[in-house]
């Protein structure tokens, strides 16, 4: 018999256990460098790094910019601008803003792990007493507005907790508690977008004071802002700018709106700016100081704008026969300007606001407004005269041979309240006819010839 002789067991080896900081090495809070993956290129003739980082790792990597203090290379700091910016970052989920410009004096270390095309790719490294050499080139209000956004969601968040903590005492699992466990979660949302969410960071190399105030020259100096009217056209979360796509195509503004530029004065084949009719379009439906809130927002309706623009629209047709000549084509917005008041955008929105009043608080119907401007009809020839009602009867508005009234805000609301004022009272003056102006005769001279006026001089010999 064969005896198979049976192993020895092996003594179990001890394995010793990593100590902490072997396993996760030091806790990035005790760290004295900051490293972030980067990659490093030359913009301007400058070494530039490019990193993407979350508002949040933004405002605790710079500066909080001071509106009282203007520092060197940029512009004061406008504390309302950063302020909606803050509020648009927490209420806007589909948020967007362009990255931000920073400077450092010196370059960093960088480790470099690929290149392709002039451009490195690998982790940029600096100790932590460097942020202080990091100053915002472009973006100061962005980086202040994060910083409120950060602080308003904390302060948000401890009351909220407090009222949670109240109403749960009161009622436990009530509806109370329920809503404010709905914000905590909907101020959790605003919370994660600034920490997961990223921007472009660029940093660019330059000690020179002149240079990077050249820089912010050269970004103020090429940067090309947006119109009014483009804004009309692209801004969807306002409802005037969504009610004015529907208005575009009604027959007194079809092809006669300029959708690029917010002016349609002189020789201009444009009626109106898109900026000139959301105006209108506001007037008509809120009134010539009329203002739409955020919860009115949420709850007009775009298409309600858009018909009560409408509405607006066919009575200035029905009720002005030059702006009926216009629908039509038979009159060029440039001729309407040189010989008419409803060539002014001022004065076709002071109508606006007029006949939102008339509608809403003095309960004339659409038909007693288009039949009292059929009456006003006769007093918009232009030029402004010293016998008309516009001089006669509202006061510091017009000037005497001018074709619009003025433009400060005071004075079109003086002007539209005027309006609707004489429509209730009945104006005897608007039922009158106009007063043609007074006729200057000029005498004939037979030594000096047409219109030679003697003042008194002594002409000499």
């Amino acid at each position: 018999m064969t005896v198979t002789p049976v192993a020895k067991p092996k003594a179990p080896v001890k394995e010793e256990t990593p100590s902490p900081a072997a396993t996760v090495g030091t806790p990035s809070g005790y760290a004295l460098n900051i490293e972030m993956f980067a990659t490093r290129y030359k913009l301007g003739g400058r070494t530039t790094y490019s990193l993407d980082l979350t508002p949040a790792e933004i405002d605790g990597l710079v500066a909080t910019p001071d509106p009282d203090v203007i520092l060197p290379g940029n512009r004061r700091v406008i504390p309302a601008h950063a302020a909606g910016f803050a509020k648009y970052v927490r209420t806007r989920a589909a948020w967007i803003a362009p990255g931000i410009l920073l400077r450092a004096p010196k370059s960093f270390k960088f480790t470099e792990t690929a290149e392709i095309a002039g451009i490195q790719f690998g982790v940029v490294s600096f100790p932590r007493r460097s942020a202080v050499d990091l100053h915002i080139v472009d973006g100061q209000h962005r980086v202040l507005g994060w910083h409120m956004a950060i602080a308003g969601i904390a302060h948000d968040m401890d009351k909220a907790r407090s009222a949670l903590a109240s109403a749960r005492k009161v009622e436990k699992d009530g509806n109370a508690e329920k809503d404010i466990r709905k914000h905590i979660a909907n101020l959790q949302l605003q919370l994660d977008r600034l920490e997961k969410e990223r921007i472009s960071v660029q940093v660019i190399v330059e000690s020179d004071p002149k240079a990077f105030m050249q820089a912010f020259a050269d970004i103020s100096s090429n940067a090309k802002g947006i119109s009014a009217a483009v804004l009309s056209r692209f801004d969807s979360t306002k409802v005037i700018n969504r009610a004015f796509h529907l208005v575009t195509d009604h027959p007194l503004l079809k092809n006669r709106v300029n959708l690029e530029s917010d002016r349609a004065a002189g020789q201009s084949p444009y009626l109106m700016g898109a900026k000139h009719v959301a105006e209108v379009i506001r007037a008509a439906y809120t009134g010539i100081d009329g203002r739409i809130s955020g919860k009115q927002e949420l709850v007009f309706k775009e298409k309600d704008l858009a018909a009560s623009a409408s509405r607006f629209f066919d009575i200035l047709i029905e009720a002005f026969p030059v702006m009926k000549s216009v629908s039509l084509g038979q009159l060029t917005p440039e001729d309407l300007r040189k010989t008419s008041l409803l060539g002014s955008v001022i004065f076709v929105r002071a109508l606006a606001g007029a006949y939102y009043d008339l509608i809403q608080n003095h309960a004339f119907t659409e038909g007693m407004v288009t039949e009292y401007f059929k009456k006003l009809a006769p007093h918009t020839n232009g030029p402004i005269t010293s016998t008309g009602i516009w001089l006669n009867h509202v006061k510091d508005v017009f000037t005497e041979g001018g074709m619009a009234p003025h433009s400060r805000r005071q004075d079109i609301y003086i002007l539209s309240s005027s309006i609707a004022i004489w429509a209730v009272d009945r104006a005897d003056f608007v039922d009158a006819a106009p007063v043609d102006p007074p006729v200057v005769v000029e005498e004939v001279d037979p030594e000096f010839g047409k219109g030679y006026t003697d003042f008194g001089a002594v002409i000499p010999d």
